[in-house]
């Protein structure tokens, strides 16, 4: 919408430096995660975190009940928003036995995991075997494989999401943003 360019447009020209490219990160995926993640965390980005889940949950399956638990988990200040969830059969000696999930949302009665890749193509089936993990989860589950282009993932389970839908989800009408989530999302 008009707003939302607006809104973006001011974020292009916020006074920041793009601190990923100062430090060299700029395309780097596991950096991309940490924004995201922060971006996510209503204990870090009360001004826009709410708002974000709240958008991010219109591209879940039953997108109300994902809104509900989001802003329930919000309101009682128990979202948990974890980055390089390791998943597997821990006690092998085998380390190619772990996986781990880039980002991963919880709370009472529902998991998200977000699979995020950069300029890199899914690998091994890794949304397959997320799902299956997912799975053994009790309540909701979900997952989401973002990308620049939104590509596909391999499991079916997993929608896709691409990084234009994942700004709008941060661009939304926030009451205040402080001057942290002002640089984190420039910088995203």
């Amino acid at each position: 919408t008009p707003e939302e360019l607006g809104r973006l447009q001011l974020l292009l020209d916020f006074p920041a430096p793009d601190f990923l490219a100062a430090l060299g990160r700029a395309n780097d995926e596991n950096s991309h995660s940490d924004v995201i993640a922060y971006l996510l965390n209503p204990r870090h980005s009360p001004g826009i975190a709410p708002v974000a889940l709240e958008r991010l949950a219109l591209h879940l399956p039953v997108p109300e009940l994902w809104a509900r638990l989001f802003a329930e988990a919000v309101e009682r200040d128990e979202l948990s928003v974890r980055r390089e969830v390791q998943i597997g059969r821990f006690w092998e000696q085998d380390t190619s036995a772990l996986d781990r999930i880039d980002i991963v949302l919880s709370g009472r009665g529902f998991v998200l995991a977000i699979e995020n890749k950069v300029w890199a193509r899914e690998h091994s089936r890794q949304t397959d075997t997320y799902w299956e993990w997912l799975t053994g989860m009790p309540g909701e589950k979900a997952g989401l494989f973002l990308s620049p282009a939104g590509g596909r993932a391999s499991s079916e389970h997993f929608h896709s999401l691409s990084y234009q839908r994942m700004a709008w989800c941060f661009l939304g009408e926030s009451p205040a943003r402080s001057p942290e989530e002002e640089v984190m999302l420039s910088a995203y």
